[in-house]
């Protein structure tokens, strides 16, 4: 039991680049120097009541502490790569969803700035990366994709060094900045954008240099051409097929993002109907449709394979039906360009680029007096929109899901433009 406890701590801990940043209750802020954080968790562990917490967030601290003496005896090697023009993006390999954002704005700050996109290191180890058919079928022809768990010995302490980080937080240079669930404690501020969270920024950010320009981000390599190729025939998916991909969430957490599939039902029988074949992602708390046609499939995300055929299926499809989570996101709709139709949408605090290939169905938000409530009246008076990031719940508004006919409607709609 220790013994498991102590190798999913140090998988853990040696699986990500350091971000930078020092987590305040309220706030988050970049690191000063080397040794902040170090200085700053020592304080916290004097906090800490739970033993649980104090003997791990121990064993964290001895192991900075080593990683920057590390770091120190690389400094040379820092140098020296911060002179031929490298950089170690910071983006967490476990979150896959955060990831390919923090991709997409790498892409983006690269060819801005003219840097060559083989000069960025993301460290994304495949023995605990959630994305690694990800970056081996879309990055790692254009970064330095380092997934051998071996490279953090390196690749880590190297990233204690803030001149070497590339991250949209370090590019703006602001004093403060916010995680989503520390909108609630800022609100105002928020608002009145004084304070950003990091989706925002990357945001702000292709809309300045590319909204207007219509970039195409994504071409299809010829090694690609021919994974997909080799693994589509055996699903039978030709040159003239044509794919649906269907993926709600489902979490037990945040359920105001949620959907119900029985919403769905109706929508993939029209798609099937319609001779597509249709590929739903699931995992281990889907609701089952038992729908029995040949031309329907569940790919079970909790499967390795399911993971790369998804991947696969991500610059293949030709409409998507699902929720804003995971990779399905503003990033992966402008990166691939594929025809997208989110539903039961409660982002508000984000841009959502509506254009031919993105549609967005926004859940109905209501008072609890069952008044129905503009989106434009409640996204900047009311922070109870926000508590979806938090384990708070709503206080005065709940939200009412896109009902089955309203999605089945815009399908119809949406699937006959090109």
């Amino acid at each position: 039991m220790i013994l498991e406890k102590s190798r999913k701590l140090l998988t853990d801990y040696f699986s990500k680049t350091d971000d930078g940043l020092i987590y305040l209750k309220d706030k988050t802020r970049l690191k000063r120097h080397i040794f902040d954080k170090f200085f700053f968790d020592i304080k916290n562990l004097l906090f800490k009541k739970n033993l649980e917490l104090f003997i791990r967030n121990f064993v964290y601290l001895i192991l900075d502490f080593i990683i920057i003496i590390i770091s120190i005896v690389l400094l040379p090697l820092a140098i020296i790569l911060y002179l031929l023009g490298y950089k170690i993006s910071t983006t967490d390999n476990k979150t896959i969803g955060y990831h390919f954002e923090e991709i997409f704005y790498l892409f983006m700050y690269c060819k801005v700035k003219k840097i060559d996109t083989k000069k960025v290191i993301v460290y994304s180890p495949s023995a605990t990366a959630h994305n690694k058919y990800i970056d081996k079928f879309y990055f790692t022809n254009d970064f330095t994709v380092i997934n051998n768990f071996i490279s953090a010995v390196i690749i880590v302490p190297l990233s204690q060094w803030n001149f070497l980080k590339l991250d949209i937080f370090f590019n703006s240079n602001k004093k403060y900045y916010l995680l989503p669930h520390q909108i609630i404690k800022n609100f105002q501020i928020f608002i009145d954008k004084k304070i950003f969270i990091k989706q925002q920024l990357m945001q702000d950010f292709y809309i300045k240099f590319f909204k207007k320009k219509n970039h195409v981000f994504f071409s299809e390599s010829n090694v690609l051409k021919n994974i997909k190729k080799k693994e589509f025939s055996n699903l039978k998916i030709y040159k003239k097929s044509k794919i649906a991909l269907i993926k709600i969430r489902e979490s037990s957490n945040s359920s105001d993002r949620n959907s119900q599939i029985n919403n769905l039902k109706i929508s993939i029988n029209y798609l099937l109907k319609k001779k597509f074949l249709v590929f739903r992602v699931v995992d281990k708390k889907s609701l089952k449709l038992n729908l029995k046609n040949k031309n329907y499939n569940e790919l079970d995300i909790e499967n390795d394979y399911a993971k790369k055929i998804n991947a696969l299926l991500m610059s293949r499809y030709d409409i998507f039906i699902g929720n804003i989570s995971g990779l399905h996101s503003w990033a992966t709709s402008l990166f691939f360009s594929r025809k997208n139709i989110f539903i039961d949408c409660i982002n508000f605090n984000e841009i959502n680029f509506v254009n031919k290939k993105n549609y967005f169905l926004y859940k109905t938000i209501k008072s609890i007096n069952n008044r129905k409530i503009s989106k434009k009246d409640i996204q900047y008076n009311n922070s109870d929109i926000y508590k979806y990031y938090t384990s708070e719940k709503m206080k005065s508004l709940y939200y009412v899901d896109n009902t089955k006919y309203g999605i089945l409607k815009t399908l119809k709609k949406f699937i006959k433009t090109k």
